[in-house]
């Protein structure tokens, strides 16, 4: 995996193998790997037998997971913006609602920015959260595994409400505030 120069290769044949450009070869009897420190042979035995080969299994598994770890770092952020922007257009819309019954009248896309930008404290306040504990965000419910918070989407809503009513009194210099 994959086809062309391929990181990860399960061979069953029972054939010599060595590692040229796989990381990582898999056989009936051994597990190679080059990951950090040159070649290392592992029987899988011994991966199957986890309790009695604490030392190995435990390197094995540091490795693996540095080894995935970019790919979860970039999927957990994929998640995270593709929740925000989902928010930030409920949020935005729900705002132009909102503000179409009073003085503070916006265009929907003028509605949108604003809630782009004040999702970005929203968003910093979360990503720093998550390491620790985000019992205080009170966990609302969960789309797809991603959990959507009651005081992010408060604090959203009110950032939002806030920005609007700040650009309605604080006009540009030129007197455009559309």
């Amino acid at each position: 995996i994959p086809e062309k120069k391929p990181l990860l290769t399960i061979d069953m044949t029972g054939e010599d193998v060595r590692p040229t450009t796989q990381r990582v070869i898999i056989t009936k009897d051994t597990v190679l790997y080059s990951l950090l420190k040159g070649t290392q042979t592992v029987g899988t035995g011994e991966l199957l037998e986890p309790t009695a080969n604490k030392p190995v299994v435990s390197q094995v598994m540091a490795l693996f997971i540095i080894f995935i770890l970019p790919s979860i770092v970039f999927y957990s952020f994929v998640a995270l913006w593709l929740k925000y922007l989902l928010l930030v257009f409920f949020i935005g819309t729900l705002s132009f609602l909102l503000l179409d019954l009073t003085q503070f009248k916006k265009k929907w896309v003028k509605t949108i920015k604003l809630a782009c930008f004040a999702a970005a404290p929203v968003i910093a306040v979360e990503v720093v959260s998550i390491p620790f504990s985000t019992d205080w965000l009170v966990l609302l419910f969960r789309i797809f595994g991603i959990p959507v918070y009651a005081v992010g989407i408060v604090i959203l809503l009110v950032l939002t409400l806030l920005a609007v009513v700040l650009t309605h009194y604080f006009k540009a210099k030129d007197g455009k505030n559309k």
